[in-house]
C-alpha cells in the first residue's frame, strides 16, 4: 500500500473503525453486516481502492455526486457499487480516447526505462513527420506542361508577360545547367542513367533570418519587376495583397509607410522600409545578393524594361488590379510555390490578389536549391502548389487552386 492508504488507514482507526485494507473494503461492499468494522465508520467522501481484479491503479474516488456523500453519512452498498462501475467506465472512456487521440498523430519512438538507445532515436522518417503536418491533397495529380480544359486562353495570356520580359524571373541569379550521374534527386529531366542538373549561386549569398514582408498587388507593372527580383535571388517572402479598394492590407500599407505607393518592402531583419522599385531591387541584390551591380538588364533597362512590363498587364486586362467586394480572411497565411514568370503560377496569383489573402511567397525558379524539398515533401515537383494551414489540404494545378480559393475564401464562402 502507499502511504496515502496508510493516511486512510490511520484516518478510518482515529474515527473508530477497524483496519481499512481492501479485503476488509469489498467484505463491507458485499455484505456490510458482516464487516469487521461499523458501517457508521465508512468514509463518507473517500473509498480506498481495493479493487485488484479491475485493473484500476486509482488511490481513491471521490463521491460528490451521492446524495449520501452531501450529508456526510455511510455510503449504502448499491452506492459503492455504483462507484466503483462510474469509475471503471471512466477509466475506459479515457483510454479509449487516447488511443484515438495518438492514432491521428504522426508515429514517434518513445523512449522506455531499459531501452536501448538505437530504439530511443527516432528515425529519418520520424523527423520528417514531426516538422511538417500532415496534409490532405485534394487536387488533381499534378501533370507537367498540360493545360487544364477551359484555361487555354488565360495561361496564354499570362505567357505574354513573360515572353515581353525575355524570362526574367525564370532563373536564379548564376543559373547553371550540367550533366550528372542520376541519383533519383530532382531533374528537369533523366535519360540512360544521367540527368540535366540545374544548379545557381543563391546559396552561396546570405539569407534573411526572416522573412520580408512586400506589399503588392499583381496587376502593378513596378511590383512585377521587384517579385522578378526576389525569383532572381531565390527568397521568400510574405505577401501583403493591396489591390485598389482593397480594406485589408493597403489601409495597413499607408498607416505603416505613410505613402500611397506600391511596392512597400519592409525587412525585419534589418528595420529597413523602402518604396519604389528600383530603390528595393538594389537594397536586395546588396543585402540577399551579389552586389547592386549586377543587377541584371531585364530590370535596368529604363523606358523598355516600363514598356514591356506594360505589355503583360494589358495582356491579362488588368486582373489581380481590384479587390472583390466579398471575401473572407484565413487565420493564417497560406503558403504558396511559384516564381514570378510561370503562367500557371500567374493566374493564381491574380486570385489570391483580388482575394487579398495573405501567402508566404516560396520561390523557386530555375537552378533554386527548394525544388528538391518540395520533392522530398510531395515526392514531386510542380508549381504552382498551394499549401493551406487552416484547412489542412494542399493541391496542385492551377485550375484547381482557382477553384478551392474562390469556394473557401471567395464571395460564396
Amino acid at each position: 500500500p502507499s502511504p496515502g492508504n496508510y493516511r486512510q488507514t490511520r484516518r478510518a482507526r482515529n474515527r473508530g473503525g477497524g483496519s481499512f485494507t481492501p479485503a476488509s473494503i469489498r467484505q463491507a461492499a458485499l455484505d456490510p453486516a458482516k464487516s469487521e468494522f461499523p458501517a457508521k465508520t465508512l468514509p463518507a467522501s473517500h473509498v480506498v481502492d481495493p479493487h485488484k481484479g479491475l485493473g484500476l491503479s486509482v488511490r481513491s474516488v471521490r463521491l460528490p455526486h451521492l446524495k449520501s456523500a452531501k450529508k456526510r453519512t455511510p455510503p449504502t452498498q448499491a452506492e459503492l457499487v455504483c462507484a466503483i462501475m462510474m469509475l471503471r467506465r471512466s477509466v475506459t472512456s479515457c483510454k479509449l480516447s487516447a488511443r484515438n487521440a495518438a492514432a491521428t498523430l504522426p508515429r514517434r519512438v518513445v523512449a522506455r526505462r531499459g531501452a536501448s538507445t538505437d530504439e530511443q532515436q527516432p528515425t529519418p522518417e520520424d523527423a520528417k513527420l514531426a516538422e511538417k503536418p500532415r496534409l490532405n491533397n485534394i487536387g488533381p495529380d499534378p501533370q507537367r506542361f498540360a493545360v487544364a480544359e477551359g484555361m487555354l486562353s488565360d495561361i496564354a495570356a499570362a505567357s505574354v508577360g513573360t515572353a515581353a520580359r525575355l524570362g526574367a524571373g525564370v532563373f536564379n541569379i548564376g543559373y547553371k545547367v550540367t550533366l550528372a550521374a542520376d541519383d533519383d534527386k530532382y531533374a528537369v529531366v533523366r535519360t540512360n542513367g544521367q540527368k540535366v542538373l540545374e544548379t545557381s549561386d543563391v546559396g552561396t549569398y546570405a539569407r534573411p533570418a526572416q522573412f520580408l514582408e512586400l506589399y503588392e498587388y499583381e496587376a502593378c507593372p513596378f511590383c512585377k519587376k521587384v517579385r522578378e527580383a526576389v525569383t532572381m535571388l531565390d527568397l521568400d517572402v510574405l505577401v501583403r495583397p493591396c489591390p485598389q479598394d482593397g480594406k485589408e492590407w493597403r489601409p495597413k500599407a499607408i498607416e505603416k509607410g505613410g505613402k500611397k505607393m506600391f511596392p512597400f518592402l519592409v525587412d525585419p531583419n534589418t528595420a529597413r522600409q523602402m518604396y519604389e522599385s528600383d530603390d528595393i531591387i538594389d537594397y536586395l541584390f546588396d543585402t540577399y545578393g551579389p552586389g547592386k551591380d549586377q543587377v541584371p538588364f531585364q530590370l535596368r533597362a529604363g523606358p523598355l524594361t516600363v514598356a514591356s512590363l506594360a505589355v503583360g498587364a494589358l495582356a491579362r486586362s488588368g486582373k489581380g488590379g481590384r479587390a472583390r467586394a466579398n471575401h473572407r480572411m484565413p487565420e493564417q497565411p497560406l503558403e504558396f510555390w511559384g516564381y514570378e514568370a510561370s503562367p500557371f503560377v500567374k493566374v493564381v496569383r491574380e486570385v489570391l490578389c483580388e482575394l487579398e489573402l495573405p501567402y508566404l511567397q516560396r520561390t523557386a525558379g530555375r537552378g533554386s536549391p527548394k525544388r528538391q524539398e518540395l520533392v522530398d515533401r510531395m515526392g514531386t515537383f510542380q508549381v504552382p502548389f498551394l499549401t493551406d494551414p487552416n484547412t489542412g489540404v494542399c493541391l496542385f494545378e492551377s485550375k484547381a487552386i482557382i477553384q478551392y480559393l474562390n469556394k473557401e475564401y471567395g464571395t460564396f464562402a
